[in-house]
């Protein structure tokens, strides 16, 4: 699927590659000078699950969203959200 990710979409963060899921997410713009991932967040959870990749996207997406809006903010929760995974 083509274009931007919706927050209702399943598979929002995922594609599947040689057999296996991938979480891939782009660092926003505005981050792109914090983040060092950039400009492409590419994490092989090593499953051709797509349930388990699914729940694996959640974790890893709940932990960049943390980890943004506390680059946003400056807040000291920065190293938190990344040690998660």
């Amino acid at each position: 699927m083509a274009g931007r990710k919706r927050e209702n979409d399943p598979d929002r963060f995922i594609v599947l590659r040689d057999g296996r899921y991938q979480y891939r997410r782009r660092v926003p713009t505005k981050l792109l000078h914090l983040d060092k991932r950039t400009p492409q967040i590419r994490i092989s959870p090593k499953t051709s699950d797509l349930a388990k990749a699914r729940a694996l996207r959640d974790v890893y997406e709940r932990a960049d969203s943390e980890l943004w809006a506390a680059l946003i903010m400056d807040s000291p929760i920065r190293g938190r959200s990344t040690r998660k995974r």
